[in-house]
């Protein structure tokens, strides 16, 4: 569910492109803030089906590692997943990579352009709770190093064989 003032929109079942299209008119608004329902368990236990969340609108330069960000998935449509890491980290990021805590595997990236805002509050019942705690963080961190380290030894792979593969080509 997507709240603006008093006025609230079902998010399930409607057109992804309307709906993400609301969202960003809300984020953009002069609140700079949304409210959706959660209709998933891909981020349990941190978030759980029904719980609402408080969305705000932020640069994508603002974001770190573990935070919860809500994108529009290609897929999937609109998702709230904690972030893994971002690519360049020191400028304008050009992609986004994330996962749901529940899940045992990472999303494919995303085009930071698909971010639509980061998870200021989450609300169960008639508690508030913080969305991102320090373990968050440093899960995430951790992730990101196991990931990349992941993909440099497949490099490193590839290129020993394929420097192997031209030794022996040239008879050496």
């Amino acid at each position: 569910m997507m709240k603006a003032g008093g006025s609230a929109i079902a998010s399930r079942g409607g057109s992804p492109v309307v709906v993400e299209g609301l969202l960003r008119t809300l984020l953009e608004g002069s609140e700079g803030r949304a409210t959706l329902r959660v209709v998933s368990g891909s981020m349990r236990p941190c978030l759980q089906e029904g719980d609402l969340i408080e969305v705000d609108q932020v640069p994508v330069r603002a974001l770190w590692p573990g935070d919860l960000v809500v994108f529009q998935s290609e897929s999937a449509g609109i998702v709230v997943h904690r972030l893994i890491w971002r690519d360049n980290p020191l400028g304008q990021p050009m992609r986004i990579y994330t996962k749901g805590d529940a899940l045992g595997y990472l999303d494919h990236a995303a085009s930071a352009g698909r971010v639509l805002g980061r998870v200021r509050r989450v609300f169960r019942g008639e508690k508030s709770l913080k969305p991102v705690r320090a373990l968050d963080r440093v899960r995430s961190l951790t992730r990101a190093a196991r990931h990349g380290l992941r993909r440099l030894m497949k490099r490193r792979a590839v290129d020993s064989t394929t420097t192997r593969l031209a030794d022996a080509q040239e008879g050496r």
